[in-house]
């Protein structure tokens, strides 16, 4: 969780999601509860990295010339990056009831990433083979909104959220 931010995939912030986990679990309600309180918070923080076409370092890197072309012929040159018809974007959901791999807790999760969603979007998340695709990173969670789980995440565990 260095630099301000986290993937949501980063083992140290899924560390720290399993330690919370292990307390959530002496509450009433458990993980989906909690998931139910916190996947807000992050839903809107990756909404908010599509509308400002950012990742954890920065801008997200621009279109080739060549896919600039493209759009402007198909008629979608004012589009941002990544939304063309919202689809991918609006894939991402609460990690309702879905278990992570073991000691994961998933808060949200993007099924257009998966084989049998936009076969892009993964590699727009998390970088093409061989160089194809530039990263350009959205499930990711900015300082603000790791600390505003991180308050949430405490009045859970006290039992007063």
């Amino acid at each position: 969780m260095a630099d301000g931010f986290a993937r949501l995939e980063d083992r140290e912030f899924q560390k720290a999601l399993k330690d919370m986990n292990d307390q959530i679990k002496k509450v009433a309600g458990g993980a989906n509860s909690y998931v139910k309180l916190v996947a807000p918070v992050a839903m809107r923080d990756v909404d908010d990295h599509f509308k400002k076409e950012r990742g954890p370092s920065g801008k997200w890197q621009s279109w080739s010339e060549q896919y600039i072309k493209f759009l402007q012929a198909k008629g979608l040159s004012g589009n941002n990056i990544l939304i063309n018809s919202g689809k991918m974007r609006q894939s991402t959901v609460p990690a309702i009831g879905i278990k992570g791999r073991p000691g994961e807790i998933p808060i949200l999760v993007n099924p257009a990433k998966t084989r049998s969603g936009f076969p892009y979007a993964q590699h727009h998340d998390e970088g093409g083979s061989a160089g194809k695709n530039k990263p350009r990173p959205f499930m990711w969670l900015s300082g603000a909104a790791i600390d505003k789980i991180g308050r949430l995440t405490l009045g859970f565990i006290k039992g007063k959220e």
